[in-house]
């Protein structure tokens, strides 16, 4: 495991352009993917052991508390610095490629105007044996020279959405509301390293473009919402008692147009991108402890209200 962890490192590390960065992200998630057992449970950690790993355990929950979240903000890079640090919320998920398509005239810049070399993973804040089902996700998009990518966080709501285990039954976003219920611990976390632990900025997304160039005026909405498909929608179960990183493996395909972008333009919500799955959805010891994705702090363009 050492061996292929340090190997993952250099490999994205070296990756000259944004479609090599891709493939050897897919690869280390391929090489470590939890593979299932007799019964159709992954040979990895079953989802229950997100009580010994995530917020719902005590041990966890202080350390999450006591560990410092500068990196979570501050590490521009795509796998954890320091090394060695754990994911306590969102603790597993399933990784896999993505393209970001451009939709109509918003205005935006940078990754808004599409980039075809993306990742995306897919994960649920909590154990939703002691918690809600609180789906959310993190989209990656590399630029073809070594300048940092850009990554966008997204989740429906911090209080989940009770028990519908229907990963895409609702509408994602990058301002949530306030959070009720267990899941407060988390806005309270957040609320230490940004005015604004509701929110995170989508600038990263428009101060780059795809080629790794900087935009000299970035232009981006402060909240988008991303819009399941009905098609992916469909795909899903809402009463599923199977491990959800086991459905979102077998049921959803390369090919599926997974969201609809949605922002204000002009004061008026419209379509401005969409993010189609080009491989299939793995859950990986690599993307579980190694992935890394940058949060933006909400207060950088202040706090607003939502939008949409």
């Amino acid at each position: 495991m050492y061996s292929l962890v340090v190997a993952s490192l250099i490999a994205v590390t070296a990756a000259s352009n944004a479609k090599s960065k891709v493939d050897n992200i897919l690869n280390n998630v391929e090489q470590s993917e939890y593979k299932y057992d007799d019964s159709g449970r992954y040979s990895g950690p079953p989802l229950r052991s997100m009580k010994h790993n995530g917020l719902t355990s005590p041990g966890c929950l202080a350390k999450f508390f006591w560990e410092s979240m500068h990196p979570t903000f501050d590490n521009d890079q795509d796998e954890f610095v320091p090394a060695g640090r754990q994911k306590y919320i969102h603790p597993s998920g399933n990784v896999g490629s993505v393209t970001y398509t451009s939709v109509g005239d918003h205005g935006f810049t940078g990754m808004f105007l599409g980039n075809d070399n993306c990742i995306v993973r897919l994960s649920l804040a909590a154990d939703p044996a002691a918690a809600a089902f609180t789906p959310g996700m993190a989209l990656k998009c590399f630029t073809e020279n070594d300048t940092p990518s850009a990554n966008m966080i997204a989740m429906y709501s911090l209080s989940g959405q009770k028990k519908n285990t229907n990963f895409f039954e609702n509408s994602f976003s990058n301002l949530v509301g306030e959070p009720t219920g267990f899941l407060k611990v988390i806005a309270k976390k957040f609320g230490l390293y940004s005015a604004c632990p509701i929110k995170l900025s989508l600038v990263q997304m428009a101060k780059i473009d795809k080629d790794g160039i900087a935009v000299d005026d970035p232009k981006y909405p402060k909240q988008v919402k991303l819009v399941p498909t009905d098609n992916v929608r469909m795909l899903m179960i809402s009463e599923s008692e199977t491990d959800f990183r086991k459905d979102l493996r077998e049921l959803i395909y390369p090919g599926v147009e997974l969201w609809k972008v949605v922002a204000l333009v002009n004061g008026t919500p419209q379509q401005i991108g969409s993010i189609k799955l080009t491989s299939y959805l793995r859950a990986s010891s690599y993307g579980d402890e190694e992935l890394f994705f940058q949060h933006t702090r909400g207060d950088y363009d202040e706090c607003p209200e939502e939008e949409l």
